[in-house]
């Protein structure tokens, strides 16, 4: 079984695209139907097809131009595949104005037959609207992995899984663990597999930096490439003056607090077999934190988390 990363550094969208007069098609319910004929009037000339984690996904446009752009938006570990049918379908529709027009015209982006965007010009903004959208089909709809909602890095040959709310401070704590010399393998979410290994899923990371403005951030020198047993997980949360005191937890607790942040498990059956596996060797603590500055040289300096 492949992992869903796996670096194609020779592979591009351009290369990847299907053949002339070919696009990508989704199962459309019959109430579907009139919706999918007017989004076919739109006039797609181009398409391809990728797959992430078992997850089969199309995407086409009438401007060729933007196949260049896309690898970079992609799902972590995507690969190229001919199949006309996939399971999401992704149309960009950007408007070609004769010169001196003055009707303002949108460019479009679909998910299916589900409009996402509605904007002047097709932007940075929209390919992330993209990549975000995509990111919860695999994770919602993978029938190979288990997606669970944390971050993970990789430090002396095992993962460490960070658990936590929205808003706990996760993103703080991985880019700190990761700046300590550990490996990035994602910030939003931990892969297992049927045998209970960690595969890397690198996410871009998005640092606000304490104001309303996004920065992504691609940390692909930092990151890891292969499984990884689970070393230790840590069900933690941020709290200012706060001291970092975790108390260990049972397997049983350790796999309920897994189970609260999966996305996936109801539709993989293999999904409990895959986390007594993993848990089983593994050490897990809970407790909140102060500042990641001061909890991750004891973390990573020690064999144990407490």
């Amino acid at each position: 079984m492949y992992g869903p990363y796996d670096l194609l550094p020779t592979q591009d969208a351009v290369t990847c695209a299907l053949p002339d007069g070919m696009l990508p098609r989704y199962k459309v319910l019959p109430g579907c139907k009139p919706c999918v004929a007017r989004l076919d009037s739109l006039g797609f000339t181009t398409g391809l097809a990728i797959t992430i984690a078992g997850v089969s996904i199309g995407l086409q446009t009438n401007d060729a131009t933007l196949l260049g752009r896309l690898p970079d938006y992609f799902p972590p570990g995507w690969r190229s595949c001919m199949s006309h049918e996939v399971d999401q379908l992704y149309s960009i529709f950007v408007p070609r104005e004769p010169a001196g027009q003055r009707l303002r015209r949108y460019s479009l982006l679909y998910r299916d037959v589900s409009r996402l965007a509605r904007t002047i010009g097709f932007g940075t903004d929209n390919f992330e609207v993209m990549e975000a959208s995509m990111v919860r089909t695999v994770s919602r709809t993978s029938k190979d992995f288990l997606f669970v909602r944390g971050g993970v890095v990789g430090w002396e040959g095992q993962a460490i899984m960070v658990v936590g709310p929205p808003g706990s401070g996760r993103t703080t704590f991985i880019k700190e663990l990761v700046g300590a010399g550990a490996q990035y393998y994602s910030d939003q979410f931990a892969v297992f597999d049927r045998e209970g290994l960690v595969h890397p899923f690198p996410t871009p990371i998005y640092s606000s930096n304490g104001t309303d403005a996004c920065r992504r951030i691609c940390p692909t020198q930092y990151h890891g490439s292969t499984p990884l047993r689970l070393g230790r997980v840590l069900v933690t949360h941020y709290e200012p003056g706060a001291r970092w005191r975790p108390r260990p937890l049972t397997q049983g607790q350790a796999m309920l607090a897994i189970m609260e942040w999966s996305i996936n498990a109801d539709r993989w059956p293999m999904a409990v077999g895959s986390l007594c596996h993993a848990v089983l060797r593994s050490s897990a603590f809970k407790g909140k934190r102060g500042e990641a500055a001061s909890v991750v040289p004891e973390l990573l300096g020690c064999g144990s988390a407490a």
